[in-house]
C-alpha cells in the first residue's frame, strides 16, 4: 500500500526517508524541519510523490518535483529489507508512467556516479547522462578583510537569473535559490559578489551559490568573496555540494586550493 506525500505528515515522511536511505553512500538523516525546508524549494509535488508501506513500516519512497513540463526525481530509495527484489525498478516505472500521463516532456534526476546499481537502473529505463556534477572541500588559507552585508537570498537568485550561467542543475537554478529560507543566509560583497550558505551554524559551511556580476568577472571578486567567507566562518572548513557542472569553476577553485570530493554525480535526463 502507499500514501501520497500529501496524505502524510512531515514526521512520517522524514522517518520514511531516513529509513529508506539507511546504508546510503553518504550518511542520511532527515528531520521534519529539513524535509520542509529542502523540498519546498525544489517544488515538490506532494500528490505525485509517494511513500510505500509494508506492515505499516516504510518500504520505499519516491519524491517528484515539477516545473512546467519537466519532472524531477528528487529522491528515490528502498528500505534495506526490501532491496534486491525489483521494487526500485517497479517504483521508477510508476513514476515515469505518471509523468507521461501528465504530458510532461522530460524527467531529470541526479545520481552519484559511484552508485553503480542506481546508474544501471536509470540507464536501463532510458535515462542518459547530460553532465557530471562535482563537489569541492576547502580548509581556508586565503582570508579577506572585506565587509560582507547580509542580503535576501531572493535578491541573489534574481541576479543569477539575469546574469548567471545556463544549464545549471535543478538544485542550483534560480527558482530553487529563490525559495530558500532559514537557516540559509546570503551575503553581498560591494554589490559585486554574492554567496548563499546553507546553514551558518553547521560545523562545515556549505556554499550553495557563488556569483559575481558579469561585468566584474575575472577581477578577483570571486576569490575575495571566498576569503571573506573564510574569515567570517573562521576555524571551519568550507564545502560545495556535488552539484557544480564539471566545466564550471573547476580551474578557479583548484587554483585556490579546493579539493574535488571523491563522490560526484551524474545529472541524467529522460525525454518522452
Amino acid at each position: 500500500m502507499y500514501r501520497t506525500v500529501a496524505q502524510c505528515s512531515a514526521e512520517e515522511i522524514a522517518a520514511a526517508l531516513t529509513q529508506c536511505f539507511h546504508g546510503y553512500l553518504l550518511p542520511f538523516r532527515m528531520t521534519p524541519e529539513r524535509y520542509e525546508a529542502r523540498f519546498r524549494s525544489e517544488n515538490l509535488d506532494p500528490f505525485a510523490s509517494r511513500v510505500y508501506f509494508r506492515d505499516n513500516a516504510p518500504a520505499g519512497v519516491f519524491m517528484i518535483a515539477r516545473r512546467g513540463w519537466t519532472s524531477r526525481l528528487a529522491a528515490m530509495a528502498i528500505a534495506p529489507d526490501f532491496r534486491g527484489r525489483g521494487m526500485g525498478e517497479h517504483l521508477m516505472r510508476i513514476a515515469i508512467h505518471e509523468a507521461k500521463a501528465r504530458e510532461d516532456r522530460a524527467m531529470v534526476l541526479e545520481v552519484f556516479e559511484q552508485n553503480l546499481p542506481a546508474v544501471a537502473l536509470y540507464t536501463k529505463l532510458g535515462f542518459r547522462p547530460i553532465q557530471r556534477l562535482i563537489g569541492y572541500d576547502w580548509k581556508p588559507t586565503l582570508k579577506s578583510s572585506g565587509v560582507l552585508k547580509e542580503v535576501d537570498p531572493f535578491t541573489v537568485a534574481r541576479l543569477i537569473a539575469q546574469e548567471g550561467e545556463s544549464g545549471l542543475p535543478w538544485m542550483l537554478m534560480p527558482e530553487t535559490l529563490a525559495a530558500m529560507t532559514l537557516p540559509a543566509r546570503a551575503f553581498d560583497l560591494n554589490h559585486l559578489a554574492y554567496a548563499i550558505v546553507a546553514n551558518p551554524d553547521s560545523e562545515r559551511i556549505a556554499i550553495v551559490a557563488l556569483f559575481v556580476r558579469r561585468a566584474n568577472r575575472r577581477q578577483g571578486w570571486g576569490s575575495r568573496m571566498l576569503g571573506c567567507l573564510a574569515a567570517r566562518f573562521a576555524n571551519r572548513s568550507l564545502t560545495i555540494p556535488a552539484l557544480v557542472p564539471e566545466n564550471l569553476a573547476s580551474e578557479f577553485l583548484c587554483k585556490l586550493g579546493w579539493q574535488r570530493q571523491a563522490l560526484n554525480q551524474f545529472e541524467m535526463k529522460l525525454e518522452f
